[in-house]
């Protein structure tokens, strides 16, 4: 259901959401399901969850130059977006962060949400390279 869907059904009456961030690369998501698990008691019509860009590191070389590299920290949100969905029956909705993606990354983003039959998205204004 669309979110403009959620609140007019809720007709004025206060709804409960929140927002979650993708545990950092390295993690495992029970720890996200252990912390959503005693808030669903409030019926979320929907769980808002960040997608976050790239990040740039420098590193130093050898002859003294820095080398960048791009890395993710949070990756996971659409896979989030489809365990949520599908172990609480709720919309989960990605929160894009749009900086730093190529349009090519925002694309195949947008593709991977609509096989997945997310057609809500929260948009953060940015740049796309």
């Amino acid at each position: 259901m669309k979110v403009t869907e959620h609140i007019k059904k809720a007709k004025g009456n206060t709804q409960f959401t929140f927002e979650i961030l993708p545990p950092v690369k390295g993690h495992n998501v029970q720890s996200i399901f252990d912390n959503i698990d005693p808030l669903m008691e409030f019926n979320p019509p929907f769980i808002d969850v960040t997608y976050h860009r790239e990040e740039h590191v420098y590193n130093e070389l050898e002859n003294g130059l820095l080398q960048k590299k791009v890395v993710r920290k949070r990756p996971g949100t659409v896979g989030i977006c489809a365990a949520l969905q599908n172990k609480y029956n709720v919309d989960a909705i990605p929160h894009i962060l749009c900086g730093g993606f190529s349009k090519e990354v925002t694309e195949n983003l947008l593709i991977d949400l609509d096989f997945l039959g997310i057609n809500n998205i929260v948009a953060l204004k940015g740049r796309c390279y």
